[in-house]
């Protein structure tokens, strides 16, 4: 999954708009550079769900069209990956392109989205100088994407991002100061970055330059758990959770200070076994992680004060081995692709007082579906 968190705030904090980032009142640590006048805009606008991307890890990826009022996804096109066993994906803030971790082939591809139609062109790939690719992440800024390795030498690669078209430029790596990096988180603000290390059991932060994408090492805190694997911010970038893949399917959290260290404070059992994704909704009240091996969906709601997890409900997945699920900014609808037999993409109804969730049915795409990203657009 991929959805930049600082959208998923109530008021939606962060969100770049005719290249100039806008922030309302209710953030803090963000430069107020926006104008009244474009703020006023953002006040008068919608962000709209409108296309759901899903990689196939045979090669291929799905485009979905998203009904903004019922979240029903229809119209499924699938196209080749550019590469070879793509595993995950990223749209960037404004929803013009689409970064995809193709593993086989240890590259990143990227397409242009045609924002009427959801259409996938311009591919070029660049490599990404490590070994197994598995995620890839867009900075908030949209200047710099992020690969982690998680084969030999354990790199977490770093391109910036030509702003016209989108291609990528090598701006090196730098070690991941774990082993097994696996999946990479920004705080809202764009100034941390936290890369979970599934074999040595913890999680990295680092600073972000904003000026060069260069990354400076922090520290790094214990799981919690073992196997870390898929993690969520809450949109004020207090809580960092984590989704602990082994031993006893734990779900973690962590508390984030000023300078972007972690300290770890609990752990709650997942409900199911082997937690894989995350995903928290937009008022940062309930976190939702996809248990991939007894398939089904744990829901847990947040405390404000203190980010303490408290087990609600486990809910079917809608169908096998649920992977890296993608919640809708506006915080009303669930996708999950079930990698596993059936080859679905499970649609959910999201309840806004209960957190609870509804079923929207199924959908297949492509085979092999293991990860999600929504292009979102401002009318």
């Amino acid at each position: 999954m991929r959805v930049f968190q600082g959208l998923m705030g109530s008021l939606l904090c962060c969100v770049l708009f005719n290249s100039c980032r806008l922030v309302d009142t209710s953030c803090t640590g963000l430069d107020m550079t926006c104008t009244p006048m474009l703020l006023s805009v953002l006040q008068r606008t919608t962000l709209t769900p409108r296309f759901l991307f899903v990689a196939n890890n045979v090669g291929t990826i799905s485009k979905f069209n998203i009904n903004s009022t019922t979240g029903v996804l229809s119209g499924a096109v699938t196209v080749s990956s550019g590469g070879t066993t793509p595993v995950d994906l990223a749209v960037d803030m404004t929803g013009s392109f689409l970064y995809i971790v193709n593993q086989g082939s240890t590259q990143v591809a990227k397409f242009n989205i045609d924002s009427a139609s959801g259409t996938l062109s311009g591919l070029t790939t660049i490599g990404t100088s490590g070994t197994t690719p598995v995620d890839v992440a867009v900075h908030p800024s949209n200047r710099f994407v992020y690969a982690a390795n998680q084969g030999a030498g354990n790199w977490i690669s770093k391109f910036s991002v030509d702003p016209a078209t989108g291609s990528l430029t090598s701006l090196g790596t730098t070690a991941s100061n774990g082993t097994g990096p696996r999946f990479l988180t920004f705080d809202p603000t764009g100034r941390f970055l936290f890369v979970t290390n599934l074999s040595s059991n913890n999680i990295s932060s680092y600073t972000v330059n904003t000026t060069d994408g260069s990354l400076s090492f922090i520290g790094n805190a214990g799981s919690v758990g073992v196997t870390p694997i898929g993690t969520s911010m809450d949109p004020n970038g207090r809580f960092l959770f984590v989704a602990n893949n082994g031993g006893t399917s734990q779900v973690s959290k962590f508390i984030i200070d000023s300078n972007g260290g972690l300290s770890s404070s609990a752990s709650i059992a997942s409900g199911g076994t082997a937690p894989f994704g995350s995903a928290i909704d937009r008022a940062g009240k309930y976190l939702y992680v996809t248990n991939q091996t007894t398939n089904n969906i744990s829901l847990f709601s947040i405390n404000q004060t203190s980010g303490a997890l408290t087990f609600l409900s486990l809910n079917f997945s809608g169908g096998v081995d649920p992977r890296l699920l993608a919640l809708d900014p506006t915080g009303r609808f669930l996708y999950v692709p079930n990698v596993g037999a059936g080859n679905s993409v499970s649609q959910f109804k999201i309840d806004s007082e209960t957190g609870g969730i509804s079923s929207l049915g199924i959908i297949t795409g492509g085979t092999g579906p293991i990860s999600t990203a929504i292009a979102s657009y401002y009318q």
